[in-house]
């Protein structure tokens, strides 16, 4: 079980995929009341589950706070694993080894394409010429030199992934990714698919669903995701935060209360039930409540 913490609600980016850019809030969340929550939540049960992993980023840019060691070593404290993602940007020398040295379970760098051809429809998207080209190389030696000194200084203690978004935009680069980043001390590369369905109306989206055999998702149980500014959502792709009606904010509602309450029991069972038309509208237009079968 996941517990996603956003504790900066701003980017220094404006990904073209990303759901989250026109509605961010600028909020930050105070290191002490971080700290509170992980405290009050280390013993915390959802669905039968302890929460053992701790991501910090709430599709935010966690580089861009300035206690992000401090948080991660909190994290650490009380968790068995923690994970951040980052578009890298930030990855600097220094700030690499305070988050290796703080605790970091996993590091997960969101790149998108191996040749700014691919990279400007995604993380590169609004830059161009000297500036996409400056960020994109950037990136590639933030993460090769994250990798040298996770290796070679500290003895591989934290597992690094590259996140590639999948499109007809990025597709052509797709295979060639995993050999290249592998090349540069990565040790996998995520392959993900961009959201699909959160830009359809409902009536498109339900012919959209129908298209396809589809069977239900358990992914809508395995992460609860509390904003910068407390609020709760059961989803991190909650850009508008709809979901929240069904939690609540964590300085007023313990988490333990939400995660037992009578309305998110319905919506567990809605999911269950793969009801759509009882779900929060940000789960109605969602690929993730679904998944191709095995």
């Amino acid at each position: 079980m996941t517990l996603n913490i956003q504790l900066i609600d701003k980017c220094n980016l404006a990904c073209k995929m990303c759901n989250f850019v026109d509605n961010m809030k600028h909020d930050e969340m105070s290191i002490d009341d971080f700290i509170r929550i992980l405290e009050k939540n280390k013993d915390v049960l959802v669905h039968g589950k302890r929460i053992n992993n701790i991501r910090i980023d709430g599709n935010g840019e966690p580089l861009l706070y300035k206690d992000i060691k401090i948080a991660i070593s909190e994290a650490k404290k009380r968790f068995p694993e923690c994970r951040i993602t980052t578009n890298g940007t930030l990855l600097t020398e220094s700030l690499s080894c305070d988050i290796i040295e703080a605790g970091l379970s996993n590091l997960v760098v969101s790149v998108t394409g191996i040749t700014t051809n691919v990279y400007k429809h995604f993380q590169g998207h609004g830059k161009n010429g000297k500036q996409l080209e400056s960020q994109f190389v950037d990136v590639v030696s933030n993460v090769e030199r994250f990798a040298w000194l996770n290796k070679n200084k500290y003895n591989n203690t934290v597992n690094l992934q590259i996140c590639y978004c999948l499109s007809e935009d990025s597709q052509q680069e797709a295979a060639k990714a995993a050999y290249f980043w592998k090349t540069k001390g990565v040790s996998s590369v995520i392959y993900t698919s961009v959201n699909s369905g959160l830009g359809k109306v409902k009536e498109t989206f339900n012919k959209y669903i129908n298209s396809t055999t589809y069977c239900k998702s358990n992914i809508c149980f395995e992460t609860i995701s509390i904003m910068a500014n407390g609020d709760v959502c059961v989803c991190c792709n909650d850009s508008i935060r709809a979901s929240n009606k069904i939690m609540s904010n964590v300085h007023t509602t313990s988490l333990f209360e939400m995660v037992n309450s009578e309305m998110y029991r319905r919506f567990v069972d809605a999911i269950r039930a793969f009801d759509i038309d009882a779900l929060p509208s940000c789960c109605q237009r969602c690929d993730l409540i679904r998944v191709l079968p095995s």
